[in-house]
């Protein structure tokens, strides 16, 4: 089988190691380098952790993606992953119900090690927090984050060494139908046959893919990245990633880079968005940041920013990812809405897109599959977002 993918971000690459892996050709078009500096999934980092509420599922793939992470830098002698724990902390003890309370209770079920704080543990692990303010919450020892632009630069490289096909700079103009069916892609004027296309480009699918605008929906969301004079307590390991109340503040960061800059991220509403539009975070962004830090880590909050960055996440409407058939068209997977929260799940996702191309069952190409709006579990998005 000859297959077309298009995006080389962290859906696409990974779906193109899993089906080359399988036997099929693969060729991978994208619009600009590998890694895009405007991909989600190229950053400095993204969390990895292992922490879903009581959603088994979503627990079971981040322990298997955090082993093939380990592997992965194992096997290169790089490393990418950076298993440092995660704190999760919120203002108030904990309740049931509540994202971090049936996170930690999801974790001792498994028997996974994670360790309730306060504000006392606080005060001599954590220095930099303000101590007042974190109630209650626990440290996550399996989770950390991934150098995600690196990881990708990894598999593009593992990808052609594979023998997949990769087209830089050769952007996707349109898809080629014939008869009710996807035949392939027109790039540059180019077309290209292909008996199966995967579009997994990242914002830009609802731009090639425009029918299914009701499932998908694009924002951008601020990340800042500050420069303190002395980073060392914000640097690791006493530093670790955090996310403080997740489903009611959106904030979330990690410690300090090589460079000494500390990047603090929100997940909230965002703001809608074309992928092609210019990408800004506002001075007013940046001052909801420095307010939210000022409680919180009040060293950092009024340190100088280095740079900003306006990540473009596809939203589905239940922060599940969208992994299907296209359904009207033959021949069309579509490989898309990471809700904010899909790259952790990077070295796993292929083989799910692969299942899916190849018409294979199981448990995550059901849970995946294309729902309608206001269908399928209540789901807390902002619980399972980064």
């Amino acid at each position: 089988m000859q297959v077309v993918v298009v995006g080389a971000g962290a859906f696409g690459l990974s779906a193109a190691i899993a089906l080359r892996r399988r036997g099929h050709a693969v060729r991978v078009h994208d619009r600009g380098p590998i890694p895009h500096v405007d991909a989600a999934s190229t950053d400095v980092s993204k969390l990895v952790r292992l922490d879903y509420g009581d959603d088994d599922l979503y627990t079971e793939m981040a322990l298997e993606s955090a082993a093939l992470f380990r592997a992965s830098d194992a096997k290169h002698g790089q490393t990418t992953f950076h298993e440092l724990g995660i704190l999760l902390l919120t203002r108030t003890p904990m309740r049931e119900g509540e994202f971090e309370h049936d996170s930690l209770r999801t974790l001792e079920r498994r028997g996974l090690p994670a360790r309730r704080i306060d504000s006392a543990w606080m005060s001599q692990n954590a220095p930099a927090w303000s101590p007042t303010l974190v109630a209650d919450g626990y440290h996550s020892q399996l989770g950390g984050y991934v150098e995600s632009g690196a990881f990708v630069a990894r598999l593009a490289e593992e990808a052609r060494g594979l023998g997949v096909e990769s087209f830089t700079h050769a952007p996707v103009e349109e898809l080629v139908e014939r008869g009710g069916r996807v035949t392939g892609v027109r790039a540059a004027g180019v077309t290209v046959s292909a008996d199966a296309v995967v579009v997994a480009a990242g914002a830009f699918t609802p731009l090639l893919v425009p029918d299914l605008h009701e499932s998908l929906q694009v924002v951008g969301q601020p990340v800042v990245l500050f420069a303190p004079e002395d980073p060392t307590p914000f640097s690791a390991p006493r530093f670790t990633p955090w996310a403080f109340e997740i489903a009611k503040t959106g904030f979330y960061g990690f410690p300090a880079t090589r460079e000494g800059l500390v990047k603090v991220a929100n997940h909230g509403v965002g703001r809608p968005l074309r992928a092609d539009a210019v990408r800004v975070v506002t001075e007013q962004d940046i001052e909801q940041f420095r307010v939210f830090l000022r409680g919180v880590l009040p060293g950092l909050a009024e340190t100088p920013v280095a740079r900003t960055r306006l990540c473009l996440y596809v939203d589905t409407v239940d922060g599940d990812f969208f992994i299907d058939r296209h359904g009207s068209l033959e021949g069309l997977v579509v490989a898309s809405g990471d809700s904010g929260h899909g790259f952790k799940f990077t070295p796993v996702l292929g083989e799910i897109v692969a299942d899916v191309v190849l018409g294979e069952d199981s448990a995550r190409v059901r849970r995946f599959a294309r729902r309608p709006r206001g269908a399928g579990r209540e789901a807390s998005r902002a619980g399972q977002n980064t």
